[in-house]
This record gives C-alpha cells, structure tokens and sequence, in this order.
C-alpha cells in the first residue's frame, strides 16, 4: 500500500500544478498565456495517467474524460493562433472541453476509491469549473470583461488546490482503512 499512497501523492501533485495552471488562459493573454495553459495540460494529462493506475472503474471512467477534455483544450489552444479566424473555433472546442472536463469530475465523483473527503473536493473542482465558465461569460463585455473574467478566475484559482487536495486525502484514507481491514482479518 506504501507504493499507491507515494503513486497517488505524485498523481494528485503533477494534476494541482496542472491544474492550477490552466486558468491562466483567462487571466492573460499572448504566447505566455498560452504556454502556461499548455504546460498545465501536459502536467494534468501526466497526473491522471498516474491516477488511473489506483482507481476504479468509475474513476477510469472520469479519467477518460478528462483526458479528451485535455486533448481538444491543446488542440483549442493550437487553432486560436491562426490569425483573425482561429478565435472563434478555439472558443467553441474550448467549450466542448469545458463540458468533457465537468463530465469527467461528475464521474470521477462516482469513484468508492476517493471516499467521501474526495467526492467533497469533487464538488470544489465542480464549482471552480463553474465559476472558470461564468468568468469566460463576463469576458464577452467590451472594457471591463477582461478585468471581470480575471477577478472570477481567480476565485476558481483558491478553489483547486482545495479540492485536487482532498481527493487526495480521500484516496489516501480509503486505502488505509482497506490496508487495516485487511489486517484485521489476517
């Protein structure tokens, strides 16, 4: 069991950093905005890929999801520096990767092996996407939508490192209650 709590630390860090560095599509913008963004995919895809291996069906599940949610949100960020046209193809994939990535969580949620501490850092995750969705809305707004879009993001941004972290915790505290059941019936 030593080797899944050491697997899943690692998984949950590589997916925070991941994670916590996607949001940074809403609050900049440019290359450097946009290399940050691809970086955090690439740290989120490596974190799941690590996660995947310690969970169940359900949680395999919400992986995937989120996996295809990654790969149209690199392939959004590609499009979006065609000049003058790719804005708009990149707003609807990274629309369709926003939905993959509330579908995956929602799954993932479904998953015994994060217990109940990681369905509620889910639930943070949920609310953080949410909020990441309603940002992108103000954005829209002539002036003032950039700074709005990056006010509300970076309320999301405080949420991430809450829930990804009680995932963990959830994962790590099932598998010592299993590690000590089993003891018990040794």
């Amino acid at each position: 069991m030593k080797s899944i709590n050491r697997t899943t630390i690692l998984a949950v860090t590589y997916i925070l950093i991941g994670d916590m560095l996607m949001p940074y599509g809403n609050i900049g913008d440019g290359w450097t905005s946009s290399l940050t963004v691809f970086l955090g995919l690439i740290f989120f895809w490596v974190g799941l890929n690590q996660l995947k291996k310690n969970i169940d069906a359900a949680g395999r599940s919400g992986i995937t999801k989120l996996k295809w949610g990654i790969v149209i949100s690199i392939f959004a960020n590609i499009v979006d520096f065609i000049p003058f046209i790719g804005g708009i193809p990149a707003s609807i994939l990274n629309i369709i990767a926003f939905i993959l990535h509330l579908a995956g969580l929602i799954s993932l949620r479904g998953s015994s092996i994060i217990g109940t501490s990681g369905k509620s850092g889910i639930t943070f995750l949920i609310v953080a996407s949410v909020i990441v969705i309603i940002g992108g809305i103000f954005g829209i707004i002539p002036f003032a939508g950039d700074y709005i879009e990056s006010g509300i993001t970076f309320i999301a941004f405080i949420l991430i490192p809450f829930g990804w972290l009680k995932v963990q915790e959830g994962i790590l505290l099932t598998s010592e209650e299993e590690e000590s059941a089993v003891s018990e019936l040794s």
